[in-house]
């Protein structure tokens, strides 16, 4: 055995130095607490699990999700039922719109036509007029040689 000489052999007062190292480096029991206040205790984690979804409760949710997915499906069929009628509706309203406008077309001709007569039969009494104006002088004229 190795024999010990006297600087390794501790003294009390490096006995009470390290004594006093030890419990400076040891937390209190109020730093303790502080510590421990951050973790959660056995009876809030049976309360936060109680909070959670069971089976039964998923069960009930998928079983609405489902029923909702059906309606969906419904109104959706309902919807282009509806949309096909309003474009049949909207198909009837156009064959109309175009016999409406095709008898337009032909009223604003039968107009056109109108005008175009008119302005003929102006244009005619016109020449008339002068014609008459033309013979009304030369009977006059005719009428003084005779007088």
């Amino acid at each position: 055995m190795a024999e010990l000489s006297r600087e390794d052999l501790a003294t009390k007062k490096d006995l009470e130095d390290l004594k006093k190292e030890l419990l400076d480096n040891l937390a209190s029991k109020k730093e303790l607490k502080q510590e421990l206040s951050q973790y959660i205790t056995k009876e809030e984690f049976a309360r936060e699990l109680a909070k959670l979804a069971t089976k039964e409760n998923v069960e009930v949710v998928a079983r609405q999700v489902l029923k909702n997915t059906n309606d969906i499906a419904a109104l959706k069929t309902e919807m282009r039922m509806g949309f096909n009628r309003v474009d049949d509706r909207l198909d009837s309203l156009e064959t109309k719109f175009d016999i409406m406008m095709s008898a337009i077309d032909g009223i604003a001709k039968e107009f056109q036509n109108g005008r175009t007569e008119q302005a003929a039969i102006d244009h005619a009494l016109s020449r008339h007029d002068n014609q008459i104006d033309d013979h009304e002088m030369r009977i006059k004229k005719l009428e003084r040689r005779i007088a």
